[in-house]
C-alpha cells in the first residue's frame, strides 16, 4: 500500500493562514495545493507562491546594498558573492569573475556564488520587505522549498513526465532546445553497470557537434525557455537550485547532461558555486469563510 507523505513539521511551524496579499503584483506564480507519485509514495504538497524565476543579480545586489546600508557587517559576510569561484571551478572563468556578477548585461541571469545560509537571509530580506510594503497583509515567510515542494512546482501540473515540459525528450517538435544544458552528443553518454545513463569518461570523451547559435556559453537569463505548466522558469538546467531541508540542489545546471536534468535530478550540495542558484516559495492557506 502506498503511504501518504506530508511537509515537514519545520515547514509546517513557519506556516499561517494568509489574508489578500498581492503577490501577482510581486511576480509570484500560485500553485495549487495537490499530490504526485515518486517510487512507491503518494506525496502531499500544500499550495503556494513560488518565484517563477531564479533570484537574479540585480535583485541579490538589492539585498546587499541594503545589508551594507543597514551596517549588519557579518550578514553582509555571509551573503556576500564569492566571485573568485569562476576562476576556481573554470579554466574560462576570469571574465566571469569580473563581469557575471556585476555588468548590467547579466542583471536578469541567476545569481550564483552564493551560500545557502546567504540564500536564507535573501529570503528573511524579502520577507521583511513584503511586510513593510504591504503591512496590512498577513502571508507566510518566504524560505527555499522543501525538496517535495521543488519536484511537484517543476512537474507544473504532470504526473509521469520526466521533464518539466512533459515528454521524454529535450527538444520539441520543432527541434528547439527545451532548457540550457550540456549539449554533449550522444556518443559521450552511456549506461553504467547498474543501467544508469553516464558521461564517458574523459579519455573516451569526443567532441560533440554543437549548434554554436543554440548553445548559451554558461548561463541564460532567468527567464529563458518556456515556462512550464505553473509559469515556472529553467526548472531544467540552467541552474541547479538549493532547497530547504536536504543538503542537495535540484534540477541540473548548465554543465549537466540532457538525462540529468529531469525534475527528480539531484547533486549533492556543499558550498557555493557558479552552478548553483535558488527561488523563494511562500506556503499559502486560503481563508475560508
Amino acid at each position: 500500500m502506498k503511504k501518504m507523505l506530508f511537509m515537514s513539521a519545520v515547514i509546517l511551524l513557519v506556516s499561517f493562514t494568509a489574508k489578500k496579499f498581492k503577490m501577482k503584483k510581486e511576480n509570484l506564480v500560485y500553485i495549487p495545493a495537490g499530490t504526485f507519485y515518486l517510487n512507491e509514495d503518494t506525496i502531499s504538497v500544500m499550495s503556494m507562491y513560488m518565484s517563477p524565476t531564479e533570484v537574479t543579480n540585480k535583485k541579490y545586489r538589492l539585498f546587499l546594498n541594503d545589508l551594507k546600508k543597514q551596517g549588519r557587517t557579518e550578514d553582509l559576510k555571509t551573503a556576500m558573492v564569492d566571485t573568485s569561484l569562476w576562476e576556481k571551478d573554470l579554466i574560462y572563468g576570469a571574465p566571469y569573475r569580473e563581469h557575471y556578477f556585476n555588468h548590467p548585461a547579466y542583471e536578469n541571469y541567476p545569481v550564483v556564488n552564493i551560500s545557502k545560509e546567504g540564500a536564507k537571509l535573501y529570503c528573511v530580506w524579502y520577507t521583511k520587505l513584503m511586510l513593510a510594503k504591504y503591512p496590512e497583509s498577513n502571508f507566510n515567510d518566504f524560505r527555499l522549498p522543501s525538496k517535495l515542494e521543488w519536484i511537484y512546482a517543476a512537474k507544473g501540473g504532470l504526473q509521469n513526465s520526466p521533464y518539466p515540459w512533459g515528454g521524454a525528450y529535450v527538444r520539441n517538435k520543432k527541434g528547439e532546445i527545451l532548457a540550457n544544458f550540456a549539449r554533449i552528443g550522444d556518443h559521450n553518454i552511456k549506461k553504467d553497470k547498474d543501467n544508469n545513463y553516464v558521461v564517458v569518461d574523459k579519455s573516451e570523451f569526443r567532441t560533440a557537434s554543437i549548434n554554436i547559435n543554440h548553445q548559451p556559453d554558461i548561463l541564460a537569463p532567468s527567464n529563458s525557455y518556456f515556462p512550464n505548466g505553473y509559469g515556472l522558469y529553467n526548472m531544467a538546467g540552467n541552474a541547479n537550485e538549493m532547497v530547504f531541508d536536504e543538503d542537495v540542489v535540484m534540477g541540473g545546471d548548465w554543465q549537466s547532461a540532457g538525462f540529468d536534468i529531469k525534475v527528480i535530478s539531484e547533486k549533492k550540495y556543499t558550498k557555493a558555486n557558479p552552478l548553483t542558484s535558488f527561488r523563494m516559495v511562500s506556503t499559502y492557506i486560503p481563508v475560508r469563510r
